[in-house]
């Protein structure tokens, strides 16, 4: 049907090996997304003054992110696990703007973590954002059924996370 042929050549105690031609016809190069930068200083009018919490296992990660918000001048609280995520929110009985969660972190995962604090703590009382490096459709799919708020891929791109802050 693509007008080539699958060839095998095979030997007993060698192995084999399997290859194919087709005809492709030729494509349209796509335009790279344009993706506007959002200016800080409107950025930091909006998400100055609130309080994150990051929930990052990796220690460059967590410094990462942390320096990306306090740029626009966001208070960071940081906790290494899901676990650690907990006791922040229950110390400060859910009063965070956000929370960025990672999802793949030992102890507690923070597809757990973002159950355990749904119950209690609804979407639009304490939004939870999902990192993470996986961007697997499974995984993507995973996260609104645990409660999280939106997704985004790490590394995290500052004007990404300021749009999803924003938003």
């Amino acid at each position: 049907m693509m007008g080539g042929e699958i060839r095998v050549a095979s030997e007993p105690g060698r192995g084999s090996t399997f290859s194919f031609t087709a005809r492709f016809s030729r494509g349209k190069a796509l335009e790279p997304e344009t993706e506007q930068t959002l200016d800080l200083d409107t950025v930091a009018a909006a998400l100055g003054g609130s309080l994150m919490l990051i929930v990052e296992d990796n220690p460059v990660n967590q410094q990462v992110v942390r320096e990306v918000l306090e740029q626009v001048g966001v208070i960071v609280t940081v906790a290494a696990d899901g676990r650690d995520a907990l006791a922040a929110v229950a110390t400060r009985d859910g009063r965070f703007d956000a929370i960025l969660m990672d999802l793949q972190m030992p102890e507690m995962d923070g597809f757990e973590a973002t159950l355990m604090i749904r119950p209690q703590w609804s979407a639009d009382r304490l939004p939870i954002i999902a990192m993470t490096a996986h961007t697997r459709r499974e995984e993507r799919e995973r996260c609104p059924a645990a409660g999280t708020n939106d997704h985004l891929s790490k590394p995290v791109n500052p004007n990404r996370l300021y749009a999803c802050l924003l938003q």
